[in-house]
């Protein structure tokens, strides 16, 4: 855990071939300040391979503060959900050639949240077995709160979800930006499945709907 009381700071760097294993659910910015980064062909698993599939939350209480940042031949391999911002802020970068993947994801889950995550550059990419919420999940109640998510995918970067859901939840907005060469691939692609929900695709980016 990364920063877990309100006034706290938590950092780990993960690199030149490191690998740390984490055994139990995980969280970078529970209620204070979280920092992670993974490079250098460095790797971080939370999979199955341990015996359990566990989560990572970036941003964990609406206090929380977290940020995750994957490059240069990095791995974060996560189990079960990544999510990025779940009551509070959460940020993600996967760039220079970082990977992540993961069984399900949400980026700005619950209402007054707010996640973001970049993937830029050839080589970085987030895999996900499962679905991708942007901006609230299906089956949310709501707060009366904003949960807003936001994902941009660039420079040859690459997003590949079994089902992409942007604005999700009830209370939620939802964007994915995909530009300059970045490529978009989901089985099933949702905008505005409940709230509101923005797709915008330029500069040679591409987004793909396989089913």
């Amino acid at each position: 855990m990364l920063g877990f009381g309100e006034k706290g700071y938590g950092e780990a760097i993960v690199s030149s071939g490191g690998t740390w294993h984490l055994w139990n659910t995980a969280y970078v910015g529970y209620s204070g300040v979280g920092y992670l980064e993974i490079s250098s062909n460095g790797k971080v698993s939370l999979n199955e391979e341990e015996g359990r599939r566990n989560s990572l939350f970036v941003g964990y209480t609406e206090i929380g503060d977290g940020t995750v940042k994957v490059s240069d031949g990095g791995v974060l391999d996560v189990g079960k959900d990544l999510n990025v911002g779940y009551e509070g802020t959460g940020t993600m970068e996967i760039i220079f050639g970082g990977e992540v993947s993961s069984n399900r994801g949400a980026v700005g889950l619950v209402g007054g949240s707010n996640g973001y995550v970049i993937i830029s550059g050839e080589g970085s990419s987030w895999t996900l077995s499962d679905v991708l919420n942007i901006g609230g999940y299906e089956g949310d109640k709501g707060n009366g709160e904003t949960a807003e998510g936001k994902v941009e995918v660039t420079n040859q970067g690459n997003l590949t979800s079994g089902n992409l859901y942007i604005g999700a939840g009830p209370e939620a907005e939802g964007a994915l930006i995909v530009s300059k060469g970045g490529t978009v691939d989901a089985n099933d692609l949702d905008i505005g499945r409940t709230s509101e929900g923005q797709m915008t695709i330029s500069e040679g980016g591409e987004g793909r709907e396989l089913s």
